[in-house]
């Protein structure tokens, strides 16, 4: 993630991961985005994270992998 967008989303009060796994995309009652799970690299570490706005950055090869 470029360090211009996590310095905006700091800079509004939000908090920006990298280097992170999402698992689990976490949805509200009507089915709408609401957090995520998410782990280190090697799959230690797993952290639930809710929010009222979510984003993520992934190259085109690996959301074609999933």
């Amino acid at each position: 993630m470029r360090r211009s967008l996590v310095g905006v989303v700091g800079a509004e009060g939000g908090a920006a991961r990298s280097g992170r796994t999402v698992t689990e995309i976490i949805l509200d009652n009507e089915g709408r985005a609401a957090g995520v799970a998410h782990t280190a690299a090697d799959g230690s570490d797993r952290v639930v994270d809710h929010a009222r706005v979510l984003f993520g950055n992934a190259a085109p090869t690996v959301l074609a992998d999933a």
